[in-house]
């Protein structure tokens, strides 16, 4: 008896500290652009309240698994929704490309703006000016275009003042590479705005290793947050099937939920929702076939073309879906799917499952 009370309270303490929520969700099979790249689940895990129940999850494990046949795609987006609000944050890399295509096709139907920021996972290397090729305000970055404003003769010919910030894609929507020089009248600075957006996709002098990650939010001209994952040398993703890896989830949202504030571009979220409620969220997939270009992201071939395969739900966001009591990490258990919220009164549940529930044996194939 004195045992089981132990185990009892033992259990309750350990449920207590990694206490967290759980959204995983199927996709539908057959629809992917590329034939051999079609999702068939994704999930995301919070876990980890070490110093409280008020505290936001300390980690976060996101995954994906392919339909069987499939194999994984070069680079995963993940568009997040932390605070569940629509009024906060601003549009997805899916749905702020008007002029663009997904793979030739008409892109996902867009799900509104909200989504806070985006978490971009490699998995095998980009090239020098692949548009993964991501850090802090790179000059030239397809995200860093704009439109002409007034002209003024300079060194290098005729050259413009910035007009309005513009997207790959956009209608007279042009590179901004470096300022022109002893320009004529006006305050400067000055740019030659020759190459339309996504001509050269110069974003920086390195581009994103497979194993690596990086966050960042709106227009995407900056990176706020970068790290790295576990993946073989030999990691190739025309061998796997699917991935799961850990990222410092409460260092994220407190870190953009700074940046967003401090920059002002789009409302920041609610931090308050992440304590106890589940990150809604988008994911896509991404590989090019030809990738001579060193590119998994865009194509720009008399036209932008994004170099998508699939993506899920087919519309909006993954919301809290149908609940279930199955382990949201194995994609594939009966039902797959739901929102997963875990508190003290689970303890029964966490002791009849000890050793095979999500916050002691976690994804088995997740990357530390």
């Amino acid at each position: 008896m004195k045992t089981r009370a132990l185990a009892s309270v033992m259990g309750l303490l350990l449920l207590l500290a990694m206490s967290g929520t759980a959204l995983a969700v199927h996709d539908t099979e057959g629809e992917s652009i590329i034939g051999d790249v079609d999702m068939h689940s994704a999930s995301v895990v919070t876990y980890d309240k070490e110093y409280g129940p008020e505290e936001i999850p300390q980690f976060a494990k996101i995954g994906i698994e392919m339909v069987p046949g499939s194999h994984l795609p070069a680079a995963i987006v993940w568009d997040f929704d932390v605070d569940n609000d629509t009024a906060t944050g601003g549009s997805s890399l899916l749905t702020r490309t008007p002029n663009g295509t997904c793979g030739g096709q008409v892109c996902k139907t867009p799900a509104g703006d909200g989504f806070d920021f985006f978490i971009v996972l490699t998995l095998r290397t980009q090239g020098d000016s692949s548009t993964l090729a991501a850090c802090n305000g790179c000059s030239g970055s397809p995200f860093h275009c704009a439109t002409r404003g007034p002209s003024y003769p300079c060194d290098e010919g005729t050259c413009f003042g910035l007009g309005a910030p513009c997207f790959m894609g956009d209608p007279e929507c042009y590179e901004i590479t470096e300022p022109c020089s002893n320009c004529t009248g006006g305050d400067g600075p000055y740019y030659p705005l020759n190459d339309v957006c996504g001509t050269h996709t110069q974003s920086c002098a390195s581009g994103m290793v497979k194993g690596e990650y990086y966050v960042g939010f709106g227009q995407g001209s900056e990176s706020y947050f970068r790290g790295n994952f576990n993946v073989r040398t030999v990691y190739s993703v025309l061998n796997e099937t699917n991935i799961c890896v850990t990222i410092p989830w409460g260092l994220i949202v407190e870190r953009l939920w700074t940046k967003i504030s401090e920059k002002g571009t789009q409302p920041a979220f609610d931090m308050t929702y992440a304590v106890n409620g589940p990150p809604k969220y988008q994911v896509s997939a991404y590989f090019d076939e030809d990738f001579a270009d060193g590119d998994d992201l865009f194509t720009f071939d008399a036209g932008l073309k994004l170099d998508i395969s699939d993506w899920l739900p087919d519309t909006d966001r993954v919301a809290d879906g149908e609940y279930n009591s199955h382990h949201p990490c194995s994609h594939n258990s009966a039902g797959g799917y739901g929102n997963l919220n875990i508190d003290a009164n689970d303890v029964g549940d966490f002791l009849s499952e000890f050793g095979r529930t999500l916050f002691w044996n976690d994804c088995p194939n997740c990357k530390r």
